[in-house]
């Protein structure tokens, strides 16, 4: 459970947790915060110990976490799937709802989940690399790799 991910939790991190609490949780990881000009910590990002992210949240005003982007492969959905595994991967055991394209990444939407997988928009073939309409998940390659994980809560 240390590990896993899905739309309530991030490892030990509780979709109904404060943003203060991830500094109990993950301690000995290094931890940068986002402040308003007022002091109050409307995001962070929390770094390993070679100072890769590993995730980072964005909260509202009242400190509640709303969005989760994770980075770090260590963290993984009850199917296996995270970051670092590939598309190809993804399919095999979740069904693609909707696949969106934006300026540098593309998303995948699935039935069974709420969580939202990226992969890097240069891994598109040539023929649909640089348009915007929404791509039909046969056209997506096998082999992309997942370099983001968003869950909102």
């Amino acid at each position: 459970a240390e590990t896993l991910m899905s739309e309530k939790q991030l490892g030990a991190l509780q979709s109904t947790d404060s943003i203060e609490r991830v500094a109990d949780l993950f301690g000995s990881d290094s931890i940068a915060y986002e402040r308003l000009g007022t002091g109050e910590i409307v995001g962070l990002s929390v770094f390993n110990s070679v100072q890769k992210k590993r995730f980072q949240l964005k909260a509202n005003i009242d400190q509640h976490i709303e969005i989760v982007q994770v980075f770090d492969s260590i963290f993984q959905t009850q199917k296996g799937i995270g970051v670092g595994k590939t598309v190809g991967d993804l399919k095999k055991v979740y069904t693609i709802d909707q696949v969106l394209p934006s300026f540098k990444s593309i998303s995948i939407y699935v039935k069974e989940s709420p969580l939202l997988f990226l992969f890097d928009r240069s891994e598109l073939p040539e023929n649909i690399k640089y348009g915007f309409d929404p791509i039909d998940a046969v056209q997506l390659p096998s082999e992309a790799v997942i370099n983001q994980v968003i869950i909102s809560w």
